[in-house]
């Protein structure tokens, strides 16, 4: 799964998107037109290492997804957006990410 996400994010990496922005700015466009109340959206380094931190409030975006105005820029943006909304809105599916992450995350360790 984790090839296939490289992939595709290197495709659609380099196709330019038609409003010209990055993921930040995706991201306050999204805010300004949605009933989403705005976060704070945070660069943070790497490669795909995007995220939502419900603990935080903020959404961080990787460096690719913070500078290039591609297709994949905005849909990883969206992608976090949505995380969002579904904290914001209550719903149980966050609520249960949250609760998996840190299995999830600790998991790789146990082999």
């Amino acid at each position: 799964m984790q090839l296939f996400l490289q992939s595709t994010f290197k495709k659609w990496s380099g196709v330019p998107n038609s409003s010209k922005i990055a993921g930040p700015q995706t991201a306050q466009q999204l805010f300004a037109k949605t009933s989403l109340n705005a976060i704070p959206v945070e660069r943070i380094k790497g490669n795909l290492t995007d995220h939502f931190d419900p603990g935080s409030n903020v959404v961080r975006l990787s460096d690719p997804v913070s500078t290039q105005a591609s297709v994949a820029s905005m849909a990883v943006t969206a992608h976090e957006l949505g995380h969002v909304q579904q904290y914001q809105s209550g719903s149980g599916l966050i609520k249960m990410r949250g609760a998996l992450l840190p299995a999830l995350q600790f998991s790789p360790t146990l082999s």
